[in-house]
């Protein structure tokens, strides 16, 4: 074009050059709109129609500064003005004009274009872009060569509402033309620059793509949500923006609002969005405020219609009490209409979370506001079981107050006092015997609590279990479980079934001769052991070291002289009044008349 015009492309440059000089001191000088189309109508279409050219290096910012010039105020005057455009003239960036080597081979430049209607753009003038567009056929839509400016976006960057209402309303106009890099709409570009006024503007016109996605998949919508911006989420839920659409991740503008504070939240609220969507991950907006610890926020959502067990799996209230949210918890239960014995699908409640965490003050909470001390999970698992077995006294303590059940077994048969005996729980074992443990329980595998106690290695806890016991309970065999994490706690001890004797000469150590000679003591029959006469004893038992040495030898020598030694005929009788007794029958020593103290004394065990 330019040489069928020009004699050169120098001299386009000269009158491109002139004419961008003289457009900025014409729209400097305030004209009438007469004055600008006369200026316009001076100037030959053709030499409109040419572009403006810059050739800049791939690594500058010339190529921005070219495109959006003269939108900063002062790049259109004095020495900043006078540096553009002998650039201008020159057809080349400074980068490349104080590099000689890049201006002689001009290897890793590229070209940077703009129309005279980016000029008016920047400048904000929408009577020299009128002037403009009636005079030469020029697109409305070109945009820059490196960044995709078009002149919306120019006019957006500009503030002139009047230019993007203008441009609007031209039937040509296509208003959804993204940035290069970022994919950003002029609408996003305005949602940025928190232009409230412009994307007002921009949001009514009926050609707007009001979800349009940039680079990350982000719509406008969800861009003002992370912005933390309720006056722009309000404008956009109000113009229909789609509040389904989920960033890549899954997450719904509502969910991302969880984050953005109370007033963001509730412009969703105030727009109907539904309350009760799911992310991928089965959260819902008010177990994502819960996680967060935003009280102000879950009651905005639940005051709003948010149910609180969108997700059955994760009911807010157990999710509160699992988390330990006092605040929360206590919102759901005065003001959120949650019922205390309300369970997940695998019926954990919040009293069983609260439990198991050991939250005293969430466990009095819930049990003053109703909730059940012996409500069960679908393994029959009750608060006070977890309460024990996580090592909470405290909390089994107020359990048990307000009539926790110290004898509901689980799935595996285990009792809370299966667990209090494994744990060495010393406290927990007397509190739970004296609210009425039953001690001579078995479980699944045939472990009662004393033969959890010798496999802990605690002699404290079998004193207190051994005057529970009869020669039947007492001989007991099992595998025992290993109750290291609830959830697992099926796996087993031992790989055969073994009695508590053997388990406390397993231990191999003072505190398992310790244990033998309590066993033996109670009147267990160490003749009945056949691991003994066959001197088949447990492996800890026959380590060659010097480490212990003298405990495993006198934990031999005691336990062979007591399998070859017959009991005591005192012995053999406490064990027959025992045995008429019963299990627990030691309750009832005391109620034999015309027995002497001491007597009592021996059978009871006080001796140990």
């Amino acid at each position: 074009m330019a040489s069928e015009y020009y004699e050169s492309a120098l001299e386009l440059r000269q009158k491109q050059t002139k004419l961008y000089k003289d457009v900025i001191d014409l729209v400097q000088s305030l004209p009438k709109r007469s004055v600008i189309k006369a200026f316009v109508n001076g100037v030959s279409s053709c030499f409109l129609c040419e572009p403006l050219t810059l050739e800049v290096t791939a690594g500058c910012s010339c190529g921005r500064f070219f495109e959006q010039h003269p939108t900063i105020i002062e790049d259109t005057e004095g020495e900043r003005l006078e540096i553009f455009l002998h650039a201008l003239l020159e057809g080349s960036c400074k980068c490349i004009m104080l590099n000689p080597e890049i201006k002689t081979s001009r290897d890793g430049t590229q070209r940077s274009t703009k129309t005279w209607l980016h000029v008016a753009a920047a400048l904000g003038c929408h009577e020299l872009m009128e002037a403009l567009i009636n005079k030469s056929c020029l697109n409305l839509n070109t945009a820059t060569s490196l960044y995709f400016h078009t002149p919306l976006s120019l006019a957006v960057m500009q503030t002139k509402g009047q230019l993007v209402s203008w441009l609007c309303n031209q039937p040509e106009l296509n208003p959804n033309i993204k940035s290069k890099n970022e994919k950003h709409t002029p609408l996003v570009d305005a949602i940025l620059a928190e232009k409230y006024h412009i994307v007002e503007i921009l949001v009514q016109s009926s050609k707007i793509d009001i979800n349009a996605k940039n680079f990350r998949s982000e719509t406008p919508l969800i861009i003002a949500t992370r912005m933390n911006n309720a006056r722009l989420v309000k404008i956009l839920l109000a113009a229909r923006a789609d509040h389904s659409i989920p960033t890549l991740d899954g997450s719904l503008p509502l969910m991302l609002a969880i984050n953005s504070g109370p007033q963001v939240v509730k412009e969703f609220v105030k727009a109907k969005v539904p309350l009760n969507s799911l992310d991928p991950f089965g959260e819902s907006a008010v177990t994502l405020a819960l996680r967060n610890t935003y009280t102000d926020i879950v009651a905005i959502l639940v005051d709003g219609g948010a149910d609180c067990r969108a997700n059955p799996d994760l009911p807010a209230l157990v999710l509160a009490a699992n988390l330990g949210h006092m605040d929360t918890l206590m919102y759901l239960l005065d003001q959120g209409g949650q019922h205390p014995d309300q369970g997940d699908t695998l019926g954990w409640t919040a009293l069983h979370f609260a439990s198991m965490r050991g939250l005293a003050r969430a466990v009095g909470f819930l049990l003053d506001r109703g909730a059940d001390p012996n409500c069960i999970t679908m393994e029959l698992s009750t608060p006070l079981a977890l309460s024990v077995f996580h090592k909470h006294f405290v909390v089994s303590e107020l359990l048990q107050a307000y009539g926790g059940d110290v004898n509901i077994c689980d799935l595996d048969l285990d009792s809370p006092l299966h667990f209090a005996a494994f744990n060495g729980d010393e406290d927990t074992v007397q509190s739970l015997l004296c609210n009425g443990a039953n001690a001579c329980i078995m479980n699944r595998v045939g472990a009662t609590p004393l033969f959890n106690a010798v496999v802990s290695g605690s002699p404290d806890v079998v004193r207190l279990l051994l005057p529970h016991y009869v020669d039947h309970c007492l001989h007991a065999e099992s595998q025992g479980f290993n109750y290291t994490v609830f959830s697992n706690k099926s796996d087993l001890h031992f790989p055969a079934a073994r009695s508590p004797l053997w388990a406390a000469a397993n231990l191999a150590t003072k505190t398992g001769l310790a244990l033998v000679r309590l066993l033996l003591l109670a009147g267990y029959n160490a003749s009945c052991e056949d691991w003994i006469h066959l001197r088949e004893f447990p492996a800890n038992l026959q380590i060659d070291s010097e480490e212990g040495k003298e405990y495993r030898a006198l934990l031999r020598e005691l336990l062979i002289d007591s399998a070859c030694t017959p009991r005591s005929l005192m012995s053999l009788c406490r064990c027959v009044v025992r045995r008429a007794l019963g299990p627990g029958g030691h309750r009832k020593v005391n109620q034999l008349s015309g027995v002497p103290r001491k007597v009592k004394n021996f059978i009871l065990l006080r001796q140990i």
